[in-house]
Order: C-alpha cells, then structure tokens, then sequence
C-alpha cells in the first residue's frame, strides 16, 4: 500500500472511528430506515439522501463528535432532497406505489 493512502486511512481513522465500528453502526441506522412503512415507496434521490445523512450520523456517533464537517454535509443531503422533492411536487409527481417515475422535462435531449 502506497503512503498516501496509508496517511489518509490513518486520518480519516483519526476523525471517524473504528472502520469496523462505523460500518455496523451506519448498516444499523440504515436496516431501522428501511423497516419503516414507507421507505418501498421513496423515489432512490431520497432513499439514497437519508443513506448518507445515516452514514453521516455514524461518522458523528462513532468518531470525533464535534467535527463539523459532518454536520454540513448532512444539511447538504437534505437541501438536495428538499430540491429535488420541490421539483416533484412543481412537476405533480405522485409517488403512490414506490418506483421512479420518468421526467420527461429532466431527461436529456438526444442530439441529432
């Protein structure tokens, strides 16, 4: 392994904990979301939005808790759902049994 990515592991072991630990924490915040009634019927933007704020949260959980870091990003997650879910709403999606739906206005026109 080159030193550059031993320095990195070491830092990032540093500022976020034991590998190990944070993969059974975030795997456990991420099982509790799925078991939930609604999460078969979330589009994958949000599934995968509250995946990262989960990871996020185990990052705080199990390393250095004040690193703010963290706490930007899982604001982040949340203004790319609040937009996304925006742009549903102005488009009148309806997500009634789960799935993504097609949008039209948001694919991209192929070229001639």
């Amino acid at each position: 392994m080159n030193s550059d990515i031993k320095d990195t592991l070491s830092e990032r072991g540093d500022k976020y904990g034991d590998f190990r630990e944070q993969g059974r924490i975030t795997q456990n915040l991420k099982r509790a979301m799925q078991d939930s009634p609604n999460w078969d019927k979330l589009p994958s933007y949000m599934k995968e939005g509250l995946d990262m704020i989960q990871h996020k949260v185990s990052r705080i959980l199990n390393g250095d808790a004040l690193y703010d870091d963290n706490v930007h990003d899982i604001v982040g997650y949340s203004v790319l759902m609040q937009d996304r879910m925006k742009q549903d709403r102005e488009a009148g999606v309806v997500f009634e049994g789960g799935g993504d739906p097609v949008y039209p206005a948001y694919m991209h026109e192929e070229k001639q």
